[in-house]
This record gives structure tokens, C-alpha cells and sequence, in this order.
């Protein structure tokens, strides 16, 4: 026999949507961090300080790839982003914040762990 459904109770909420897939924005960050991208191309969608953090981390050294990216949501307009990439032959950890503002989707807080 299947399960019955219960109706939703009236006060049910849809919960609102999570940041969005935040997986090429760490890949751009990977290409700047290794020099293939400069860092004014991320203008956009970063505050200025979490653009000055990317700044005084980047290595310029060759080869950059993204290893894992985790997500979680902390209120209705804020996520914070865990990743790690691989520079060279190093794995580095790198943490982000990124704010709903106006709409879109804004970094601002980048810190690259050693």
C-alpha cells in the first residue's frame, strides 16, 4: 500500500532559493589566482575588498584546477562557499562569501587558506 499524503499545514513556506551554482566563479578565481585572468574581470561580481583579497594572494604561478566545492546557506541572502584548488603542487583551501544583492548573486569575502 503507498504512503499517504499529508496536506501542508497553511503557513507553509516554499523556502527561497539557495545562492546559485557558485562553481564558475570559483574557477574564475582558480584563473586568477594562477595568472590567466586578470582580476578586474571578476569586478562584477565581487566587492572591492574581496577583490583586494584575490589581488594580494595571486601567485601567478602556472596551472590552476578546482578540486571540490561545498555550499551552505546561512540565511535566505547569504551562502558561504568551502572549495580547494590545486595550484601547481599545491592544494590550497579557499573559503567565499556571497550576498544576494539586488537580485544577483555578490562575493564578499575571499580568503585563500595556506
Amino acid at each position: 500500500m503507498p504512503p499517504r499524503l499529508r496536506p501542508l499545514p497553511e503557513t507553509w513556506e516554499r523556502p527561497a532559493p539557495g545562492p546559485p551554482d557558485v562553481r564558475p566563479l570559483v574557477t574564475a578565481l582558480a584563473e586568477v589566482l594562477c595568472g590567466r585572468r586578470t582580476p578586474g574581470q571578476l569586478a562584477a561580481v565581487m566587492t572591492t575588498p574581496a577583490l583586494a583579497s584575490v589581488r594580494d594572494v595571486a601567485t601567478g604561478r602556472a596551472g590552476a584546477r578546482v578540486d571540490r566545492v561545498r555550499v551552505c546557506r546561512v540565511s535566505p541572502d547569504a551562502g558561504e562557499v568551502a572549495g580547494s584548488v590545486v595550484l601547481g603542487d599545491r592544494v590550497r583551501a579557499m573559503a567565499l562569501r556571497v550576498e544576494s544583492d539586488a537580485g544577483h548573486w555578490v562575493c564578499t569575502r575571499f580568503t585563500l587558506l595556506p
